[in-house]
C-alpha cells in the first residue's frame, strides 16, 4: 500500500481520468485496417458521417478510434466529450505534469500498478466526503501523517 501511496502521491482526479479515458478507447478496438465506408454499420456511418469523404485517406490508427467512438454509447461521446473540454481548460503546467506522472506509472514494474489500481479501487469506494478530504489533505501531508491517515481509513472502512 505504501508503494502505491508513493506512487500516488499529488496524482489528481484529472490525471486518474484521463487514465481511464486512455483505457476506454485503448482496449477492445475493432480492426479498422482495410475497412472500406461501406463496410461499417449503419450507426458507425451515422455517427463517423463527417469522415466519408476522408476515410479512405485516413491512417489505420485513426480509423481504429474512430471506430472506437463509435462504438461507445451517447453518455459516453459526452462523458469523454466533458473530460476533454476539463484537459483543455487545464493550465499548460498542470496538463505537462499530468502527462508526465502518466509516464512514469507507464514505466513501473506491473505489480506496483496493481497495487495503485487496487488503492485507487478502494479509494473509490469510500464515502464522497472522505474522498474529497483525502484529495484535500494528502498534497499536504509527509509521509508519515499519510500511513496515519490511510490507517485510520482503513480501520474505519475496512481494508481490502
Amino acid at each position: 500500500m505504501k508503494t502505491a501511496v508513493a506512487a500516488c502521491a499529488g496524482c489528481g482526479k484529472a490525471a486518474c481520468r484521463f487514465l481511464v479515458l486512455g483505457l476506454v478507447l485503448g482496449c477492445g478496438l475493432v480492426q479498422a485496417q482495410g475497412i472500406d465506408w461501406t463496410q461499417l454499420d449503419a450507426r458507425e456511418q451515422q455517427v463517423l458521417q463527417e469522415y466519408r469523404d476522408t476515410w479512405g485517406t485516413l491512417p489505420d490508427a485513426t480509423r481504429l478510434l474512430l471506430r472506437s467512438w463509435a462504438g461507445l454509447s451517447e453518455q459516453q461521446q459526452r462523458q469523454i466529450r466533458q473530460r476533454h473540454q476539463e484537459w483543455l481548460a487545464l493550465p499548460a503546467a498542470s496538463r505537462a505534469a499530468i502527462i508526465r506522472k502518466l509516464e512514469r506509472y507507464k514505466h513501473l514494474p506491473l505489480q506496483q500498478r496493481l497495487r495503485i489500481m487496487a488503492w485507487h479501487a478502494w479509494v473509490k469506494k469510500l464515502p464522497g466526503e472522505e474522498q474529497q478530504q483525502l484529495r484535500q489533505r494528502w498534497p499536504g501531508m509527509s509521509d508519515a501523517q499519510r500511513r496515519t491517515y490511510i490507517q485510520a481509513l482503513q480501520k474505519k472502512y475496512g481494508a481490502d
